[in-house]
């Protein structure tokens, strides 16, 4: 009896030990999962944002002088700019022609009437405009530079404080090229030393004293090379005739005609066929306008350094717009690095290349 009373207490004990044994947690479970809160979806439509409109830039363009053909053809090129890149473009020239102090007013007073993002600026002076580009860029317009080096040194590409770029050359790498075309004459020349009149725009232009410089060191390289009368005709037709007269009166033997400006060698055409040496006298001009390119097409010049003032307009439109965008632009473009528009050998234009390029101005 003792002994089946003990046998009972043993499976009682056993059976109270397995029971909490089984109502204990093992250390693989899972902590329970808690219930996060449901996020109802919105029953509101969303708002479209409207589409920011983007303001056309405005560009002023300050020339020299308005009628010209050469300007006209900058003008066109920043307005073809601007069509194609959505942008407006108002034209100003200097009144009278060339002068500074009428350019500057102009540039004043575009800067107060406070509705241009930037100026595209042909300088009558280069020097002389540096404190109305100051005061444009202080009124946060941008600036723009095109065929004269505004600021101090007319020799640099790079451009001056606050300026977003320039697009041109200087009238020292212009120098060069016309030395290099005059060289390349003379060596056609069989008597020597090689006799040249130099018909010059106006000395007083600091381009044309550095022009006459560069082709000075170009030439002191050719002992057979003589420039024998440099005089100014002022970019006319019937001034260059009238020097032109002048210098075959003291030099009937000159054998080349180099000048800054095709105008001035279509005057010094005349003098020629009125002295009767057609043929005898190598005429090079300059800029390659649509009557020089004639020329050499048809051989009455046999060369010219070409310019291109609608592609250097476009360019400078384009990086105009683009500055104000805030999108980067170079610091500076060489019209004579253009190929094309110019030949694949340079901006000299001789009846060998004349095919590869067209007339801009």
């Amino acid at each position: 009896m003792y002994k089946r009373i003990l046998m009972c207490l043993l499976l009682i004990g056993a059976c109270l030990f397995m029971l909490t044994a089984c109502g204990e947690k093992t250390p693989t479970q899972e902590p329970p999962a808690q219930d996060l809160p449901t996020q109802q979806p919105s029953t509101q439509e969303p708002v479209a944002e409207e589409p920011t409109e983007q303001k056309p830039v405005r560009i002023a363009l300050f020339h020299t002088v308005l009628g010209n053909t050469y300007t006209k053809a900058v003008s066109d090129g920043v307005e073809e700019a601007a069509k194609r890149m959505g942008a407006t473009v108002d034209v100003f020239g200097a009144d009278p022609a060339y002068d500074a102090v009428s350019q500057s007013r102009q540039i004043q007073d575009a800067i107060v009437a406070n509705k241009y993002d930037v100026f595209i600026i042909y300088a009558c002076d280069g020097n002389a405009v540096v404190p109305d580009v100051e005061d444009a860029i202080a009124a946060g317009i941008k600036v723009v530079a095109i065929d004269v080096v505004i600021g101090p040194d007319a020799r640099t590409y790079e451009p001056y404080d606050g300026i977003v770029s320039y697009i041109g050359r200087t009238g020292i790498d212009h120098g060069k090229y016309l030395g290099e075309m005059i060289v390349r004459a003379c060596d056609t020349v069989e008597t020597k030393p090689c006799k040249v009149g130099y018909l010059n725009g106006a000395q007083s232009l600091t381009i044309d004293q550095d022009r006459v410089e560069a082709i000075t060191k170009v030439l002191a390289d050719h002992s057979d090379i003589e420039i024998v009368s440099n005089q100014e005709a002022f970019y006319l037709q019937d001034k260059g005739y009238e020097v032109a007269q002048n210098m075959l009166q003291a030099h009937p033997d000159i054998n080349v005609f180099a000048t800054s400006g095709d105008q001035m060698m279509l005057g010094a055409e005349q003098a020629v066929k009125d002295a009767g040496l057609t043929g005898k006298i190598l005429l090079l001009g300059n800029g390659t306008s649509q009557q020089g390119y004639d020329a050499i097409k048809e051989g009455r010049f046999w060369a010219a350094y070409a310019d291109i003032p609608y592609t250097m307009g476009q360019i400078a439109g384009e990086i105009a717009i683009k500055a104000v965008l805030g999108e980067e632009v170079p610091r500076s473009v060489k019209n004579d690095d253009q190929r094309p528009p110019l030949p694949a050998d340079g901006p000299i234009i001789t009846k060998e290349n004349v095919d590869q390029f067209l007339p801009q101005w």
